[in-house]
């Protein structure tokens, strides 16, 4: 039985018995016991209760209106002997046993559906382990101990955010409420928060107010600008401004009273414009050059109107990106609550991690001056879901550190749109239980899904994750949420050992074939990393000087790639990133394992194989295509394939990955790239070639329009740069409107180490 801790007492109008029996062989006098005008919560509570103790002893407790008596009854909810206890707080619950009968109860709304299924779980030893598979344990004898048990959850707002975690009925069984699940109200309901987050331009979008208001928009560079991009912010000092944004919420609040919260929150950005005007920037300057100061001053304004007609209603900001060092003056209001989005190295906790002190800085700064703090939680590779992402080992103390530091509320953001990435079930579920009773131990709720729903295979894997976990720590990389394929830290020796443990893995369990494809579709990132480590061993033995134990080479690469496209359509893998199917990321690794040697450009003609690479579309990589990026027929480029992207945008959403090539020399880069469109000068387009570990990027340089616009390609050449192993290329397009610059295509990218220089004779 798993010992629910936090806030436990005795209560004084309750007489504890000692042990109950429920069930004896099968039959029972007990019944379940409901208040004579029932809400739908204890309805659920009680049709819960009945079903589980079926299944579990075969036994049926009917289901009745309290009638006065109490022996060998089940009281859930608000019944009219209910024991003398504060259930005030949010999603309070009390298991208690008196007599000869037991209450089930709490806070109104959901505590007695949250004790339902925690006395089944603690309790009775169910185990609900994802939407559709559970274990349920054959028990036709149901003897319990007395129970005792007040709690309360510290974090009020608890949100898993994995796709299977978000299911309506499996959402309230891990006790997760917040803005994301699809919870109905007869399963507690769950919050809601008024335009979720980046709701400057959602409230005040530049194409509806710029023209009649451009003072509304950011000060820059002497003017003001909008262009409707979600770079720019707002003059967050602008009374008329405040005042527009103060009556769009107001009017949001009375479609949504029951909501609870509202977003005022900046535009998402790369590069956020934030206003320069003299007022604005005086508030900068009083508050530690913080931007977030101006945020703060804005923020409290909208949120004391807010209050005058919805006293009990929150407002919600962000401290994200540009935001989030605090003000070292102006504090938010009692109805604010600043949510904190992480950035960390993933491999460390952010308690004792060295490279995570400023995130810990952060966090603690925050939580002295904010009177609620929410925390977003960033927990997944969001530019390739399907490769490993060792950051097991301390989501207990993360969790534990952020309600030290005032948290009330987490939203973990993982993987939500991959049905099958890195242990994604597991993840779910230990997140979850560890939201609501941060007090467990993450090592203990590990052993207890993996030998749960892995039976016997459970150990093994378990020791696959401490494969992963050690190797990506002991290679000092910084495991962010952006990280490239294949990993730098998972060496040829990694990638053999996890194979061997799969290997074991699926041989203990071979007599059972349901938990076998359990096993066996945990193992797809790992494959899809071999395959690519594989076509990255092919072209790494062109190279002088690659070692031999770089070198990763499949038996049969093709059929792995089939295999994985047949686990993609049984699973319903859909994405690969955010925006990214999977489908067509296997379909060019067909490509890349096919295409072989890479096409020599001219410039590479005659030059020894060790000196040069190249890559076309089929090399690339592309986020969010058809949204970000698009592959397109093009008579001009150079096999008829192109890829574009739109002049109006700034994603890096075309890239080349590069694979670790001799470093004795620089490397010079080519790029063949035009442009379309009606302007005849300003930037067309900026290359960079970008380091993963050290986060910096080499010979960034803005090309013009003037030099690529029309049909034809121009070929670019960039300053020599060092490689150390870790980088990819990156192109950006300007963020112009799209009657300036319409798109900007890429033809081929090829590369050239510089040549020796000649000894001089003596």
């Amino acid at each position: 039985m798993r010992v629910l801790l936090g806030m436990m007492m005795l209560v004084p109008s309750v007489v504890f018995c000692g042990e109950l029996t429920l069930v004896e062989d099968g039959k029972s006098s007990w019944r379940i016991a409901l208040p004579s005008s029932a809400s739908l919560v204890e309805q659920t509570a009680s049709r819960e209760l009945s079903d589980h103790l079926f299944q579990v002893t075969g036994a049926r407790l009917p289901i009745v209106a309290e009638d006065g008596r109490v022996e060998r009854t089940i009281f859930i909810g608000a019944v009219s002997s209910l024991p003398k206890v504060d259930v005030s707080r949010p999603d309070t619950i009390v298991i208690l046993s008196s007599g000869d009968s037991l209450y089930l109860i709490g806070h109104p709304r959901r505590g007695p559906l949250y004790a339902v299924y925690t006395f089944l779980e603690d309790v009775v030893g169910v185990r609900w382990w994802t939407s559709t598979e559970s274990t349920i344990p054959r028990r036709p004898t149901l003897r319990i101990p007395a129970q005792k048990v007040v709690y309360y959850p510290k974090l009020l707002s608890r949100e898993t955010y994995y796709g299977d975690a978000l299911e309506g009925v499996f959402s309230a069984r891990l006790k997760n409420n917040g803005h994301m699940t699809s919870v109905t109200e007869a399963y507690g309901g769950h919050m809601s928060l008024i335009g979720w987050c980046h709701t400057f331009a959602q409230f005040l979008p530049a194409e509806k107010y710029f023209n009649d208001h451009p003072d509304w928009y950011p000060l820059i560079d002497g003017r003001r600008q909008a262009g409707g991009h979600l770079d720019f912010q707002l003059c967050l000092t602008n009374e008329e401004m405040t005042q527009e944004f103060i009556r769009i919420c107001l009017e949001k609040i009375r479609a949504n009273r029951q909501a609870g919260i509202i977003s005022v929150s900046q535009n998402d950005a790369f590069t956020p414009k934030a206003c320069q005007c003299e007022k604005c920037v005086a508030i900068l300057k009083e508050n530690g050059n913080a931007q977030s100061g101006p945020l703060i001053y804005f923020v409290n304004k909208v949120a004391e109107a807010v209050e005058k007609e919805f006293p009990e209603f929150l407002v919600e900001t962000l401290a994200y990106q540009h935001t989030m060092t605090p003000p070292t003056k102006i504090r938010p209001r009692h109805n604010v609550v600043i949510r904190l989005c992480t950035a960390v190295n993933a491999t460390q906790s952010i308690r004792n991690g060295p490279d995570n002190r400023r995130m810990k800085q952060l966090l603690e700064s925050w939580g002295r001056i904010a009177p609620k703090l929410y925390v977003w939680h960033y927990l997944a590779n969001f530019h390739n879901y399907m490769i490993p992402y060792p950051n097991y080992r301390h989501f207990d103390d993360d969790i534990r550190l952020f309600i030290e530091n005032n948290a009330v509320g987490l939203f973990a953001q993982g993987d939500k749109f991959c049905s099958a990435g890195d242990f994604v079930r597991a993840r779910a579920w230990i997140l979850a239980h560890l939201q609501w009773n941060p007090e467990l131990k993450a090592d203990d709720l590990y052993r207890e899904f993996f030998r749960g729903y892995y039976g016997a295979a459970g150990d093994t894997l378990l020791s696959y994750l401490e494969l992963l976990s050690g190797a990506a720590l002991k290679s000092g990389h910084r495991l962010s949420t952006s990280g490239r394929i294949p990993p730098v830290w998972m060496s040829t020796e990694v990638l053999r050992e996890g194979y061997a443990l799969f290997d074991r893995a699926l041989s203990l369990v071979k007599d059972d074939p349901v938990i076998w494809d359990r096993v066996r579709r945990e193992r797809i990132p790992l494959d899809v990393v071999a395959v690519n480590v594989h076509i990255k061993s092919l072209r790494q033995l062109r190279f002088e000087g690659a070692k031999e134990s770089g070198v990763f080479l499949l038996q049969d690469a093709k059929q792995m790639i089939d295999d994985l496209m047949d686990l993609v359509a049984k699973w319903k893998i859909e994405y690969i990133s955010e925006g990214g199917r999977l489908g067509g990321y296997i379909s060019r690794m067909y490509d890349n394992l096919s295409k072989g040697q890479p096409i020599a450009p001219a410039e590479c003609e005659g030059l020894p194989e060790h000196r040069w690479d190249a890559f076309q579309e089929n090399r690339f990589r592309l986020a969010r295509p058809g949204e970000w990026a698009f592959l397109v027929d093009d008579p001009a480029a150079s096999n008829g394939k192109a890829v574009y992207m739109k002049g109006d945008d700034k994603e890096w959403a075309v890239q080349v990955p590069l694979m670790q090539y001799p470093t004795n020399r620089p490397w010079v880069f080519y790029y063949a790239v035009r442009c379309e469109g009606n302007a005849d000068d300003g930037a067309a387009f900026t290359f960079g070639v970008h380091s993963q570990v050290t986060g910096a990027s080499q010979g960034t340089t803005t090309h013009l329009v003037s030099e690529c616009k029309g049909k034809t390609y121009k070929l670019f050449k960039s300053k020599p740069i060092d490689l150390k192993g870790d980088e990819y290329v990156w192109f950006a397009p300007p963020a112009r409107p799209r009657d300036q610059v319409d798109k900007i295509y890429f033809d081929q990218v090829f590369m050239i180490q510089e040549e020796m220089p000649v000894p001089k004779e003596h």
